[in-house]
């Protein structure tokens, strides 16, 4: 009875081997790890859309500020530091800066535009990326300054 009881606790199982083991673990690490492959490029992609909206953002300020205080306002991009200037010049601690990736580049019509009293000629703005070639071209429209984005 006691030989019996002993091959029945000691009766082989079926299992994984440690081959088999590491196998099945390779597989599922390899699934986890998929989506962080274009990881980097989605990060790159995200951030010039988001630096775009804040653009949007913060031209519609500049705009209504222009507007409610009757006062004159620029936009620049200073190339250099790569980044967006919204100069208030009769208050200089009114304006305010909007740094861009380094992968987005800014083209303005003209050097810079003039906001007078919430009024502005037509422009063009675009924004191209260096890594995805897409481009945003936004257009100012006459007087008010709303912008539009042209879908590319």
């Amino acid at each position: 009875m006691m030989v019996m009881w002993w091959h029945q606790i000691n009766r082989p199982i079926a299992a994984f081997t440690l081959i088999e083991a590491v196998i099945t673990l390779g597989i599922v690490c390899a699934l986890l790890l998929l989506p962080t492959i274009n990881y980097h490029e989605q990060l790159e992609l995200q951030q010039e859309k988001i630096a775009v909206i804040a653009f949007q953002s913060n031209w519609h300020n500049l705009v209504n500020d222009s507007f409610l205080y009757n006062e004159v306002r620029d936009l620049s991009f200073n190339s250099q530091k790569h980044q967006l200037q919204f100069i208030d010049p009769v208050h200089p601690e009114r304006s305010y800066i909007q740094k861009l990736p380094a992968e987005l580049e800014c083209r303005l019509q003209k050097p810079f535009i003039r906001i007078t009293c919430g009024e502005v000629t037509p422009q063009k703005i675009i924004f191209t990326s260096r890594t995805t070639k897409q481009q945003f071209k936004l257009t100012v429209q006459m007087h008010w300054g709303e912008i539009v984005e042209d879908k590319t």
